[in-house]
Protein backbone atom coordinates (compact mmCIF):
# COMPACT_ATOMS: atom_id res chain seq x y z
CA UNK A 1 0.00 0.00 0.00
CA UNK A 2 1.61 3.22 -1.19
CA UNK A 3 2.09 6.28 0.93
CA UNK A 4 0.55 9.30 -0.81
CA UNK A 5 1.83 12.86 -0.62
CA UNK A 6 0.43 16.18 -1.78
CA UNK A 7 3.52 17.85 -3.22
CA UNK A 8 2.00 20.96 -4.73
CA UNK A 9 -1.16 23.07 -4.76
CA UNK A 10 -2.51 25.82 -6.96
CA UNK A 11 -5.33 28.33 -6.64
CA UNK A 12 -6.30 31.82 -7.67
CA UNK A 13 -8.51 34.28 -5.88
CA UNK A 14 -12.17 33.32 -5.95
CA UNK A 15 -14.42 36.05 -7.31
CA UNK A 16 -16.70 37.11 -10.15
CA UNK A 17 -14.98 36.73 -13.52
CA UNK A 18 -17.51 37.12 -16.34
CA UNK A 19 -14.65 37.57 -18.82
CA UNK A 20 -12.95 34.24 -17.99
CA UNK A 21 -13.84 30.87 -19.45
CA UNK A 22 -13.45 27.48 -17.78
CA UNK A 23 -10.47 26.84 -20.05
CA UNK A 24 -8.80 30.08 -18.97
CA UNK A 25 -9.33 29.35 -15.29
CA UNK A 26 -7.97 25.83 -15.79
CA UNK A 27 -4.82 27.25 -17.36
CA UNK A 28 -4.31 29.76 -14.57
CA UNK A 29 -4.69 27.26 -11.76
CA UNK A 30 -2.47 24.69 -13.50
CA UNK A 31 0.28 27.31 -13.90
CA UNK A 32 -0.08 28.15 -10.23
CA UNK A 33 0.22 24.49 -9.32
CA UNK A 34 3.29 23.78 -11.46
CA UNK A 35 5.01 26.85 -10.01
CA UNK A 36 4.59 25.30 -6.56
CA UNK A 37 6.35 21.97 -7.16
CA UNK A 38 9.28 20.50 -9.16
CA UNK A 39 7.10 18.56 -11.61
CA UNK A 40 6.50 18.97 -15.35
CA UNK A 41 3.32 18.24 -17.29
CA UNK A 42 4.90 15.15 -18.83
CA UNK A 43 5.26 13.63 -15.36
CA UNK A 44 1.50 13.57 -14.75
CA UNK A 45 0.15 10.05 -15.28
CA UNK A 46 -3.56 10.57 -14.61
CA UNK A 47 -5.95 13.42 -13.88
CA UNK A 48 -9.24 13.87 -12.06
CA UNK A 49 -11.13 16.95 -13.26
CA UNK A 50 -14.06 18.30 -11.29
CA UNK A 51 -16.74 20.53 -12.81
CA UNK A 52 -20.52 20.50 -12.40
CA UNK A 53 -21.92 23.45 -14.36
CA UNK A 54 -19.97 23.93 -17.60
CA UNK A 55 -22.54 21.87 -19.46
CA UNK A 56 -25.47 23.94 -18.20
CA UNK A 57 -24.03 27.16 -19.58
CA UNK A 58 -22.34 26.07 -22.82
CA UNK A 59 -23.50 22.50 -23.46
CA UNK A 60 -20.01 21.11 -22.77
CA UNK A 61 -20.75 17.74 -21.19
CA UNK A 62 -19.09 14.30 -21.03
CA UNK A 63 -15.42 15.14 -21.63
CA UNK A 64 -14.91 18.39 -19.77
CA UNK A 65 -11.51 17.46 -18.36
CA UNK A 66 -10.18 16.38 -21.74
CA UNK A 67 -11.44 19.59 -23.37
CA UNK A 68 -9.90 21.80 -20.68
CA UNK A 69 -6.56 19.99 -20.32
CA UNK A 70 -5.69 19.05 -23.92
CA UNK A 71 -4.93 22.65 -25.02
CA UNK A 72 -2.54 22.84 -22.08
CA UNK A 73 -0.51 19.86 -23.27
CA UNK A 74 -1.97 17.29 -20.90
CA UNK A 75 -3.28 14.44 -23.04
CA UNK A 76 -2.76 10.77 -23.72
CA UNK A 77 -3.38 9.94 -20.06
CA UNK A 78 -6.51 8.75 -18.23
CA UNK A 79 -8.75 11.73 -17.40
CA UNK A 80 -11.61 11.06 -14.99
CA UNK A 81 -14.43 13.59 -14.98
CA UNK A 82 -15.96 14.20 -11.55
CA UNK A 83 -19.33 15.85 -10.97
CA UNK A 84 -20.33 16.06 -7.32
CA UNK A 85 -21.61 19.58 -6.59
CA UNK A 86 -19.88 21.24 -3.61
CA UNK A 87 -17.85 18.08 -2.96
CA UNK A 88 -16.55 17.90 -6.54
CA UNK A 89 -12.95 18.98 -6.01
CA UNK A 90 -12.71 16.92 -2.82
CA UNK A 91 -13.96 13.90 -4.77
CA UNK A 92 -11.34 14.55 -7.46
CA UNK A 93 -8.66 14.63 -4.78
CA UNK A 94 -10.03 11.40 -3.32
CA UNK A 95 -9.89 9.72 -6.73
CA UNK A 96 -6.30 10.77 -7.34
CA UNK A 97 -5.38 9.51 -3.86
CA UNK A 98 -6.99 6.14 -4.50
CA UNK A 99 -5.25 5.79 -7.87
CA UNK A 100 -1.85 6.24 -6.25
CA UNK A 101 -2.75 4.23 -3.14
CA UNK A 102 -3.68 1.30 -5.39
CA UNK A 103 -0.28 1.46 -7.07
CA UNK A 104 -1.64 2.39 -10.50
CA UNK A 105 0.04 5.79 -10.71
CA UNK A 106 2.97 7.63 -9.17
CA UNK A 107 1.90 11.18 -10.03
CA UNK A 108 -1.73 12.26 -10.33
CA UNK A 109 -3.48 15.59 -10.78
CA UNK A 110 -6.68 16.66 -9.02
CA UNK A 111 -8.25 19.84 -10.35
CA UNK A 112 -11.57 21.55 -9.68
CA UNK A 113 -12.85 24.53 -11.62
CA UNK A 114 -16.27 26.14 -11.48
CA UNK A 115 -17.78 29.15 -13.21
CA UNK A 116 -21.04 30.12 -11.51
CA UNK A 117 -21.28 33.85 -12.21
CA UNK A 118 -23.07 34.34 -15.52
CA UNK A 119 -24.89 37.70 -15.33
CA UNK A 120 -25.98 37.46 -18.95
CA UNK A 121 -27.66 34.11 -18.36
CA UNK A 122 -29.57 34.22 -15.09
CA UNK A 123 -31.64 31.18 -16.08
CA UNK A 124 -28.44 29.13 -16.22
CA UNK A 125 -27.44 30.40 -12.78
CA UNK A 126 -30.83 29.32 -11.43
CA UNK A 127 -30.48 25.87 -13.05
CA UNK A 128 -27.07 25.47 -11.42
CA UNK A 129 -28.61 25.76 -7.99
CA UNK A 130 -31.51 23.51 -8.98
CA UNK A 131 -29.14 20.76 -10.11
CA UNK A 132 -27.42 20.67 -6.71
CA UNK A 133 -30.38 18.95 -5.10
CA UNK A 134 -33.32 16.69 -5.88
CA UNK A 135 -34.93 18.89 -8.55
CA UNK A 136 -38.41 17.48 -7.94
CA UNK A 137 -38.15 18.34 -4.25
CA UNK A 138 -36.76 21.82 -4.94
CA UNK A 139 -39.52 22.59 -7.45
CA UNK A 140 -42.13 21.51 -4.93
CA UNK A 141 -40.59 23.73 -2.25
CA UNK A 142 -40.42 26.74 -4.60
CA UNK A 143 -44.04 26.21 -5.66
CA UNK A 144 -45.05 26.08 -1.99
CA UNK A 145 -43.21 29.35 -1.29
CA UNK A 146 -44.81 31.00 -4.32
CA UNK A 147 -48.27 29.81 -3.30
CA UNK A 148 -47.71 31.17 0.20
CA UNK A 149 -46.66 34.54 -1.20
CA UNK A 150 -49.73 34.69 -3.42
CA UNK A 151 -51.92 33.92 -0.41
CA UNK A 152 -50.25 36.65 1.64
CA UNK A 153 -50.64 39.14 -1.22
CA UNK A 154 -54.34 38.30 -1.59
CA UNK A 155 -54.88 38.66 2.16
CA UNK A 156 -53.06 42.00 2.15
CA UNK A 157 -55.14 43.20 -0.81
CA UNK A 158 -58.32 42.19 0.98
CA UNK A 159 -57.23 44.32 3.94
CA UNK A 160 -56.41 47.20 1.63
CA UNK A 161 -52.69 47.03 2.38
CA UNK A 162 -49.94 47.73 -0.11
CA UNK A 163 -48.17 44.64 -1.42
CA UNK A 164 -45.01 43.89 0.52
CA UNK A 165 -41.95 42.96 -1.41
CA UNK A 166 -41.48 39.59 0.33
CA UNK A 167 -41.05 36.22 -1.27
CA UNK A 168 -37.40 36.50 -2.00
CA UNK A 169 -37.58 39.68 -4.08
CA UNK A 170 -33.92 40.51 -4.80
CA UNK A 171 -32.66 37.25 -3.38
CA UNK A 172 -32.42 33.65 -4.40
CA UNK A 173 -35.31 31.43 -3.27
CA UNK A 174 -32.61 29.00 -2.20
CA UNK A 175 -31.88 31.25 0.76
CA UNK A 176 -35.42 30.48 1.92
CA UNK A 177 -34.70 26.78 1.55
CA UNK A 178 -31.42 27.03 3.46
CA UNK A 179 -33.14 29.06 6.16
CA UNK A 180 -35.85 26.43 6.44
CA UNK A 181 -33.19 23.74 6.90
CA UNK A 182 -31.53 25.88 9.57
CA UNK A 183 -34.83 26.27 11.43
CA UNK A 184 -35.38 22.50 11.26
CA UNK A 185 -31.93 22.02 12.79
CA UNK A 186 -32.76 24.54 15.51
CA UNK A 187 -35.99 22.75 16.34
CA UNK A 188 -34.41 19.31 16.40
CA UNK A 189 -31.18 20.06 18.24
CA UNK A 190 -31.85 23.32 20.05
CA UNK A 191 -29.33 25.20 17.95
CA UNK A 192 -29.49 28.97 18.39
CA UNK A 193 -29.11 31.74 15.85
CA UNK A 194 -26.06 32.94 17.77
CA UNK A 195 -24.39 29.53 17.42
CA UNK A 196 -24.90 29.72 13.66
CA UNK A 197 -23.40 33.22 13.73
CA UNK A 198 -20.34 31.87 15.56
CA UNK A 199 -19.73 29.50 12.62
CA UNK A 200 -20.04 32.36 10.12
CA UNK A 201 -17.75 34.62 12.17
CA UNK A 202 -15.15 31.84 12.33
CA UNK A 203 -15.27 31.47 8.54
CA UNK A 204 -14.99 35.24 8.00
CA UNK A 205 -11.95 35.29 10.29
CA UNK A 206 -10.27 32.52 8.30
CA UNK A 207 -11.07 34.36 5.05
CA UNK A 208 -9.45 37.52 6.41
CA UNK A 209 -6.18 35.57 6.62
CA UNK A 210 -6.43 34.15 3.09
CA UNK A 211 -5.46 36.54 0.25
CA UNK A 212 -7.21 34.19 -2.21
CA UNK A 213 -10.59 34.27 -0.45
CA UNK A 214 -13.43 36.02 -2.26
CA UNK A 215 -14.16 38.26 0.74
CA UNK A 216 -11.48 39.05 3.32
CA UNK A 217 -13.41 40.98 5.96
CA UNK A 218 -13.18 39.79 9.56
CA UNK A 219 -16.56 39.95 11.32
CA UNK A 220 -17.44 39.44 14.94
CA UNK A 221 -20.40 37.35 16.05
CA UNK A 222 -22.28 40.56 16.89
CA UNK A 223 -21.57 42.00 13.44
CA UNK A 224 -22.82 38.81 11.77
CA UNK A 225 -26.03 38.95 13.78
CA UNK A 226 -26.52 42.65 13.05
CA UNK A 227 -26.06 42.27 9.30
CA UNK A 228 -29.06 42.63 6.98
CA UNK A 229 -31.66 39.87 7.53
CA UNK A 230 -32.17 37.54 4.58
CA UNK A 231 -34.46 34.79 5.85
CA UNK A 232 -34.56 33.89 9.54
CA UNK A 233 -32.24 32.80 11.06
CA UNK A 234 -29.84 33.80 8.28
CA UNK A 235 -28.32 37.23 7.89
CA UNK A 236 -26.36 38.27 4.83
CA UNK A 237 -23.04 37.48 6.56
CA UNK A 238 -24.18 33.87 6.99
CA UNK A 239 -24.85 33.36 3.27
CA UNK A 240 -22.32 32.18 0.71
CA UNK A 241 -21.49 34.55 -2.17
CA UNK A 242 -21.81 33.71 -5.85
CA UNK A 243 -18.41 33.33 -7.45
CA UNK A 244 -15.97 31.58 -9.77
CA UNK A 245 -12.81 29.78 -8.82
CA UNK A 246 -10.41 26.92 -9.29
CA UNK A 247 -7.94 24.92 -7.26
CA UNK A 248 -5.58 22.05 -7.95
CA UNK A 249 -3.32 19.59 -6.17
CA UNK A 250 -0.58 17.29 -7.36
CA UNK A 251 -0.22 13.97 -5.56
CA UNK A 252 2.63 11.48 -5.70
CA UNK A 253 3.56 8.12 -4.28
CA UNK A 254 6.20 7.58 -1.63
CA UNK A 255 8.51 5.98 -4.14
Amino acid sequence: MEEVYIIGVGMFRFGKYPEKSVKQMTQEVLESLLADCPVEKKDIEAAWFSNSFWGIVTGQHSIRGQVALTPLGIQGIPVMNVENACAGATSALHGAYLGIKAGQYDVALALGVEKMYNPENKQAMFEMFMSNADVEFIRAIIEAFQADERRKAEEAAARGEAKSGGGGGGRSPFMDIYAMAARMHMEKYGTTQRQLAVIAAKNHYHASLNPLAQYQVDMSVEEVLADRPVAYPLTRAMCAPMGDGASAALLCSGR
